[in-house]
């Protein structure tokens, strides 16, 4: 198969997973897909390759975003009244080989 460890089926159930989380609110499942060696990163420009280099908008590791999920359920997030609603739009998922081919 090509050493394709996923495939674009898995990526896509993970995603509609993801953003079904995020809009229902339920944050501790959102935060329980990540290991504990991820890392979400939101680029602050699309030229933004490196986080260590660039702004971002998020680079946290899963600890980082354990903090954001504790104060969005505090009622502390007072920027979050009232809370933000989101949509996803998931759309032309590939996946991409060692080489960066299309499969």
């Amino acid at each position: 198969m090509n050493g394709v460890l996923i495939d674009r089926k898995d990526v896509e159930a993970f995603l509609i997973d993801e953003a079904s989380y995020l809009n229902d609110g339920k944050f501790n499942e959102w935060l329980e897909l990540f290991t504990e060696d991820a890392w979400y990163w939101i680029p602050s420009n699309k030229d933004h390759y490196d986080p260590n280099a660039h702004v971002s908008i998020i680079y946290d590791n899963k600890e980082r975003l354990g903090e954001r999920v504790w104060r969005l359920q505090s009622g502390l997030a007072y920027g979050q009244e009232p809370q933000s609603r989101t949509r996803h739009l998931i759309s032309n998922i590939r996946v991409l080989d060692q080489d960066d081919q299309s499969i």
